[in-house]
């Protein structure tokens, strides 16, 4: 599945692709089998994704925030970001902020307990 933005109306919308059928819309929720939801939507040009998840031993639910000109799915629940890509990240501690033409990212998974793992990047 692949998300890009579409001039449509003069309004930008989110256009998510999968093979031959085609959806747009403003905005939506990617669920991922085992991993947190992930909201998608438009901001200006690009993809918007916005996760939140609470990493194992800390108290504050960390975000996850994507801009990205081209998203699409791989397997192993990565996402393939494209284009102008900015992450951003934040835990109690740690702070992520990475930004390049091509980006692959690993979505937090749900544990069985019920707690979310923090997201991996790999550039």
């Amino acid at each position: 599945m692949t998300f890009c933005v579409k001039k449509e109306d003069g309004k930008s919308r989110l256009e998510l692709e999968n093979g031959n059928a085609c959806v747009v819309c403003e905005k939506t929720v990617l669920q991922l089998p085992d991993c947190a939801s992930i909201e998608v939507a438009v901001m200006g040009k690009q993809v918007s994704l916005t996760c939140e998840f609470s990493p194992l031993a800390q108290r504050h639910p960390s975000a996850l925030k994507v801009k990205a000109d081209r998203v699409s799915t791989a397997p192993h629940s990565y996402l393939i970001l494209e284009g102008h890509v900015h992450v951003e990240g934040a835990a109690d501690d740690e702070v992520i902020d990475i930004q390049g033409g091509k980006v692959r990212l690993k979505v937090p998974e749900v544990l069985q307990t019920g707690v979310i793992s923090s997201p991996t990047l790999i550039q």
